[in-house]
């Protein structure tokens, strides 16, 4: 879907409704465990009725580790149907902190809906990092 390839690498939270994205800053700073951030029986309570939390692991929404990427590009879109009242897609992401470094693949399940004529993520789920 030419939206995903428009959209998910643009680092603009517009992308997601206004609960996702609550929901994947909070889970990033539970994940990375800043000092600060939220604990997790807030996180649990917070979440937990809206969101998968034993798929809520990852450190970037669209990257893994640290350094920032430079190299991004999705590998494919799989639609994996209607389901819950919106579309979801499996993501495998490919990308790596150097130029053409393409040694790291995530995938990501995330929830489609249009809202007001835009498309948002509305749910969001991290199957895997390597």
């Amino acid at each position: 879907m030419e939206w995903f390839k428009k959209s998910v690498f643009s680092g603009n939270q517009d992308i997601f409704t206004s609960d996702c994205y609550a929901f994947i800053l909070d889970a990033t700073d539970y994940y990375w465990g800043y000092p600060g951030s939220i604990e997790e029986a807030e996180f649990q309570s917070k979440w937990k009725s809206k969101f998968d939390l034993n798929h809520a692991s990852f450190g970037h929404a669209f990257q893994n580790g640290n350094c920032g990427w430079t190299s991004l590009k999705l590998k494919n879109i799989e639609y994996l149907g209607f389901f819950n009242g919106g579309d979801w897609y499996k993501l495998t992401i490919k990308g790596g902190c150097g130029e053409n470094d393409y040694s790291n693949t995530l995938v990501r399940i995330v929830k489609l809906n249009e809202h007001n004529g835009f498309f948002k993520i509305s749910n969001f789920l991290s199957l895997q990092d390597e």
